[in-house]
């Protein structure tokens, strides 16, 4: 389950709550496909005019209440608002469907992760290998010719659905979007981050979208051979950098499986960095698992690395909690088997729960040590690096 956005600050009038609250709670109470296509379409008017006019509070206050009482109805309710921010049928002289398309690429490296405009023959290669491999037939394809931080994306579900009308408009001439950088956010510095290509599709009404729709390939064979194919293509952005393209799908579907991607991901690419700063092996480290707390919850796990005869904490690597199910203790076995699936001499995962902290000095996270203490990673004065201690 996606964590819902920031509530609004400006309270909704009472009666729009309550008519989303009756509607959500209709569609998760219905006994067939039919009323549950009735309470969609009810619920899609009701959302999609409040996006129109950049009205979020009512949705999101809407979501608080039912996040509260009723989780069935509260997933009713994400879906969607998030269908309605990711898509939408255009009227008129062309009738289509629009679909907002992200492609998540986790990265690391020593540099800075780049995050600027994309070069034409770039964008033109991705297009290419997109109508390829992914893209129905006939869909019509617009891209951004920038790859986006986490910090630059749209940061409420009426952003993002301003974004898609603006690359949707584009898409059905079968043309690109022109980034104005100067007006996106500035891009905090990690060295495991996430960068995305954004893009819509557009294809006439209840028309495929993708290849594997059409035709008799599978659609983990179109995107292997997408990844295969635009390997080469993304390497000549991400120069200098360690990377893994993902699968391009649904706006908000490509966010979700980014974030789950990125943890485990920033775990094997701190061991590849230390290994490589410090010229040791893998079993020359230790790592320390705890689970980090707020005074209601569990937030984040952290994992603090260190050498395997020593206290101190060398880097560390931040483990949000995305989902109900990344609070139970399974989970953070699951983190324990797979760094030592990575080689990692001794794995400490500690019990007793450590209240979030940061440093008073720098901001940085606080990552566990052997005996249980929250302490700033350093590395030592005369490693090979100037990057930042901490992965993303």
């Amino acid at each position: 389950m996606i964590k819902r956005p920031r509530s609004s600050k400006r309270s909704p009038p009472p009666n729009e709550v309550a008519r989303f609250l009756d509607l959500a709670t209709n569609l998760s109470q219905s006994s067939s496909r039919l009323e549950d296509q009735f309470w969609e379409r009810r619920l899609a008017q009701e959302i999609d005019s409040r996006l129109a006019c950049g009205n979020e509070s009512t949705l999101t206050a809407s979501l608080d209440q039912l996040y509260n009482s009723d989780l069935p109805s509260y997933g009713n309710l994400v879906d969607a608002i998030e269908s309605s921010a990711e898509s939408t049928s255009q009227r008129g002289n062309d009738v289509a469907d629009i679909l907002l398309l992200a492609i998540p690429v986790l990265a690391w490296s020593r540099l800075p992760i780049p995050c600027n405009r994309i070069k034409p023959d770039i964008l033109e290669a991705l297009r290419t290998q997109l109508h390829g491999h992914v893209l129905a037939k006939d869909a019509r394809l617009c891209l951004a010719d920038h790859f986006f931080s986490p910090d630059q994306l749209p940061q409420s579900y009426c952003e993002t659905y301003e974004l898609m009308k603006k690359l949707g408009k584009s898409a059905l001439k079968e043309e690109d979007y022109t980034v104005d950088a100067k007006a996106l956010a500035e891009t905090a510095v990690f060295l495991s981050d996430t960068r995305f290509l954004l893009g819509c599709i557009a294809v006439k009404r209840e028309a495929t979208l993708f290849r594997w729709q059409e035709e008799s390939i599978s659609r983990n064979d179109a995107i292997a051979s997408w990844q295969q194919q635009s390997n080469a293509v993304i390497g000549q952005y991400f120069q200098a950098c360690a990377f893994e393209v993902m699968a391009p799908a649904a706006y908000h579907a490509a966010i979700r499986e980014a974030d789950r991607a990125s943890r485990p991901y920033s775990l094997a690419a701190s061991m590849d960095f230390l290994k490589t700063v410090l010229a040791s092996r893998s079993d020359a480290f230790q790592a320390s698992v705890a689970s980090f707390h707020s005074p209601r919850q569990v937030e984040e796990y952290r994992i603090g690395f260190g050498y395997a005869n020593s206290n101190d904490i060398l880097h560390g690597v931040v483990w949000p909690i995305l989902d109900p199910e990344d609070e139970s203790p399974e989970a953070m076995s699951r983190i324990e088997q797979q760094i030592r699936d990575m080689g990692v001499a001794r794995v400490n995962v500690l019990r007793n729960r450590l209240p979030i902290e940061f440093c008073d000095d720098c901001g940085a996270p606080l990552f566990p040590n052997p005996e249980g203490e929250a302490m700033h990673a350093e590395l030592p004065t005369d490693s090979n690096t100037s990057m930042p201690h901490q992965l993303h």
